[in-house]
Order: structure tokens, then C-alpha cells, then sequence
């Protein structure tokens, strides 16, 4: 058991450092490989889109969100935590899990976007709105499009090289 204590203390310590890590790999104190989840936080914009979108209350949302993260399955949560997610079937727990990891995505593509367009120094304040405001992928893409870095072939590095240093004289 005292093998155990210093192992929470060390994951939790992990987790604090590095807390936009999602998954953590360990070995627990008896041996085997652990696998712990950090939670994605949604905001309450999202919630309440997934439930529209899915047809659930919004409280259930957020249960099911959590018991999914916390490492539990789709037939798991449907049968044995019906209490609960109010009796949600697994078809609607599956949505809701496409839904959570579409968001989940959204959101990590987004701080891309923002630090990508930022590092350029072309982040006003109107385009951080629209693209906070954005909760479709496509859109968010259109968005960072004008601002997408092109990629350099061989043929446009030659074309705007100095006239020098393409040729090889002796």
C-alpha cells in the first residue's frame, strides 16, 4: 500500500506540471499499466450545443461527458448507469461521445489557429472574436485560411533565390 501512495502523489504532480496532457500512461503499484485521463473542460456554449444537437438535457450531457472520461463504455453507461444519465440509450451516449471528441478537437484546432496567427502578428481583435465565435470546423478552416503559411517548393525557392547563389561558378 505505501507503494501506492507515492505513485498518486506522482501522477497528480504530473498532472499539475503538465496539465494539458490528455492521457498519462503509468505503471500502478501492482504492476500493470495504467492509463489516466485528464478532463477536457467544455464551456457551457458547448454543452448546450451537444444537447440540441443530441436531444438530451443539458445535466445529462455533462454526466455522460464525465462518466466517458473517466474511462467508462458506451454499453457500460448505458446499462449499468441509467440512474444517472436518465435512461439515455447507447445510440445517444454514442452521439454524445462523437460529439464530445468533435468539440474536443474544435477546440485544440482553434488554439492552433489563435497562437499560429498571433506568432504572424496579424491577430486583431474582430478576427480572435469570430474565431472564438466559430464552432464549425470549416468555418474555423475559411477563417485561418488567408492566414495559412504557404509551403516553399523548390521551383519558388529558386525562382526568388538571387541569381548568385543558383549558379555554380568557379
Amino acid at each position: 500500500m505505501r507503494a501506492f501512495v507515492p505513485l498518486c502523489l506522482c501522477v497528480s504532480v504530473f498532472f499539475t506540471l503538465f496539465g494539458s496532457t490528455r492521457k498519462v500512461s503509468a505503471i500502478a503499484a501492482f504492476g500493470f499499466w495504467h492509463t489516466f485521463e485528464t478532463r477536457v473542460m467544455f464551456n457551457p456554449e458547448i454543452l448546450l450545443r451537444i444537447s440540441k444537437e443530441v436531444g438530451a438535457p443539458v445535466s445529462r450531457v455533462e454526466i455522460t461527458i464525465k462518466l466517458l472520461e473517466e474511462g467508462g463504455t458506451i454499453p457500460f453507461i448505458a446499462r449499468y448507469r441509467k440512474e444517472a444519465t436518465g435512461n439515455l440509450d447507447e445510440v445517444k451516449i454514442r452521439d454524445i461521445d462523437a460529439r464530445r471528441q468533435y468539440y474536443a478537437d474544435l477546440e485544440s484546432r482553434r488554439g492552433t489557429v489563435l497562437s499560429s496567427i498571433e506568432k504572424q502578428g496579424k491577430l486583431t481583435d474582430d478576427l480572435k472574436a469570430k474565431i472564438l465565435a466559430c464552432y464549425n470546423k470549416n468555418e474555423l478552416e475559411d477563417l485561418y485560411l488567408p492566414f495559412k503559411p504557404k509551403r516553399k517548393t523548390n521551383v519558388v525557392a529558386t525562382t526568388q533565390a538571387p541569381f548568385d547563389e543558383i549558379c555554380f561558378t568557379d
